[in-house]
């Protein structure tokens, strides 16, 4: 029996799945597939589908694990709840030490770390997913299908019931299939069990969708419009780079009002092109697109930073200061 992949391992099979798109993406994907899915189970021998309830129970583990993948970057002004997402997850130094590449990220290795052998497991996470981002305990998916699915009703909550024990079922069946333990034909009531994942990935989504809305995380405030809060947080820029500046010399500071400037026309042109374009169209996948060039710039950053490391290293600051005819620790700061 083949030993199972370790955790560095997983995560660059992870790294390759995204191939470039964004995490929240590629977990919407997985409602995508449950679709096709569904058009399947009609068109296939009864032989075809076991494997195609296997993809059913995978696609709601992976869309859970790329959602656990999404708040890490999603959250990341907000350190204090990934800490308590990411509390009962254990990374390798080996994994954690290759994030630093371009081929993966941390977020692949969080989403190699989540599993849900069972329903049971499957809730429990996305439980603790919510009652972290709301700050408040959550019962999943019960506390969702009472607004959205079931109308508050004891027959809807029967129903849902009903549906969840099919999904609990397709979970076992999937691991007894995994380890070919399977006896007998494949039962006709695990059928319906794709158009259960899809109620619970829809659920899942639409809640994420408010909380990622909610003013706790919300980049535009509640009495400001997207204007408002262009201006707010390009003054905020600009108290960054006077902090940069009182650090610097005075011969940096020409090249500094430059980056500002562009920094912050950037700034602006973003939030005109994400309010002309992407709010109008209402284009999600389209905007966590586009926001998820910023990880390449990040990085040609970085680049840059330690072009200049290794140039200083070959050509010390105090030995160029010392070839312009200043002591080594350079000019005075004349105002």
């Amino acid at each position: 029996m083949a030993k199972p992949p370790k955790q560095k391992d997983a995560a660059e099979a992870f790294a390759r799945r995204r191939a470039g798109g964004s995490y929240i993406g590629v977990a919407a994907a997985a409602l995508r597939r449950l679709y096709q899915l569904s058009e399947d189970f009609d068109n296939v021998p009864e032989s075809y589908k076991g494997y195609l309830l296997v993809g059913v129970v995978t696609c709601l583990e992976s869309h859970l694990k790329y959602c656990y993948a999404h708040a890490a970057e999603r959250f990341a002004e907000h350190p204090e709840v990934l800490q308590q997402l990411y509390k009962d997850i254990s990374v390798e130094i080996e994994s954690l030490i290759s994030t630093s590449t371009r081929s993966f990220h941390l977020a692949d290795v969080i989403a190699a770390s989540i599993k849900a052998s069972s329903l049971f497991s499957y809730n429990k996470q996305a439980s603790h997913f919510f009652t972290v981002l709301d700050g408040k305990p959550h019962n999943f998916p019960w506390d969702l299908a009472k607004v959205f699915h079931t109308g508050g009703d004891d027959e809807g909550a029967k129903l849902f019931a009903a549906q969840l024990e099919r999904l609990e079922k397709a979970f076992a069946f999937r691991h007894d299939f995994v380890h070919e333990t399977v006896d007998g034909a494949f039962p006709a009531e695990l059928r319906d069990a794709v158009d259960d994942a899809r109620v619970l990935i829809i659920l899942f989504e639409k809640h994420l969708e408010n909380l990622e809305m909610s003013p706790r995380y919300a980049q535009v405030l509640p009495d400001e419009d997207m204007r408002d809060a262009t201006d707010r947080c390009s003054e905020e820029i600009k108290e960054r780079f006077e902090k940069i500046r009182q650090a610097t010399e005075l011969r940096q500071h020409a090249k500094l009002d430059e980056l500002q400037t562009a920094f912050v026309d950037y700034y602006h042109a973003r939030a005109e092109f994400e309010a002309s374009v992407f709010l109008v169209d209402g284009s999600t996948a389209a905007m966590s697109y586009f926001i998820d060039l910023m990880p390449e710039q990040r990085a040609a950053v970085r680049d840059i930073g330690l072009k200049v490391q290794y140039l200083l290293a070959r050509y010390p600051a105090s030995q160029q200061y010392q070839d312009m005819g200043f002591p080594p620790e350079g000019p005075p700061n004349a105002e």
